[in-house]
């Protein structure tokens, strides 16, 4: 894929930095308006548009059709670790976990979890809703936060991320809570996705590549909860940061979005 000339999508930059305990010595300039960022979106698909003309033009060829989006097409599994712990506190997915004196294992869909000392099977259950259809979806991810376990997986049939949440008991016992969809592209590879958990803020990097012949704003980051009607948007142009360089749409624009969800409003 040639390199992308991109659009910077932020969100809680000043708490990242905060957290990090540094004051950034520059900071990118966001949209001033929902219009501001209209205007330019409509001005690349513009510009795009022209230069497609004119190279059918030039070859006597029609203008090739639009695309509905650019897909990150590489898949990674992550690698079966208890821990899975790059660095100190920030916790990565993986398909066991331990939790208190029981596992937490993810496997081919389904949720168990075991007695640690007697490796005594304890509790099991789909790793996605009841109202769920797991066909068209990997649940290959798990995280856990206090007595909340986190299943992330991918779904091509609703189109994007799937977080499954359910509760654990101390006894080892798992019950399912609730399923929430944020809008992404392929999952998983370390070119276009990563999760992490970091005290009680999971954080999902996504990039959102823009069809600009399109709307735009239909692969912008958004996000439901399962059974609660369509993708609401939650990206606001205020939120939004543009790279300092001219950016050429024939090259293909993005979305870089970081989302963060506290664990700690249930």
């Amino acid at each position: 894929m040639p390199a992308l000339r991109l659009l910077l999508a932020t969100f809680l930059l000043a708490a990242v930095a905060a957290h990090a305990g540094t004051t950034p010595k520059a900071t990118l300039k966001p949209f001033a308006s929902e219009a501001e960022l209209q205007a330019l979106l409509k001005a690349w698909g513009e510009q795009l548009e022209r230069r497609r003309s004119a190279r059918a033009e030039a070859y006597g060829m029609p203008s090739a059709p639009a695309s509905a989006s650019v897909t990150a097409k590489a898949a990674e599994a992550a690698a079966d670790s208890v821990t899975n712990v790059q660095h100190a506190g920030v916790d990565e997915g993986g398909i066991v976990k331990l939790h208190g004196e029981h596992l937490v294992i993810l496997r081919r869909g389904r949720l168990f979890t075991v007695e640690a000392s007697g490796l005594r099977p304890v509790s099991a259950v789909d790793a996605f809703g009841p109202d769920v259809d797991p066909r068209g979806a990997w649940y290959d991810e798990m995280l856990i936060w206090q007595d909340t376990v986190i299943v992330i997986g991918y779904s091509y049939a609703r189109g994007g991320t799937e977080l499954a949440l359910f509760d654990l008991s101390g006894a080892g016992e798992l019950r399912y809570r609730s399923t929430y969809h944020l809008r992404s592209n392929d999952y998983y590879s370390s070119r276009n996705y990563a999760s992490r958990l970091i005290g009680s803020k999971l954080v999902f990097y996504t990039p959102l590549y823009l069809n600009l012949r399109g709307d735009p704003f239909a692969q912008f980051p958004a996000m439901r909860k399962w059974g609660e009607g369509e993708f609401r948007r939650i990206a606001p142009a205020t939120r939004i940061y543009r790279a300092d360089d001219a950016l050429d749409p024939s090259q293909g624009v993005a979305l870089h979005s970081v989302s963060i969800c506290d664990l700690a409003q249930r």
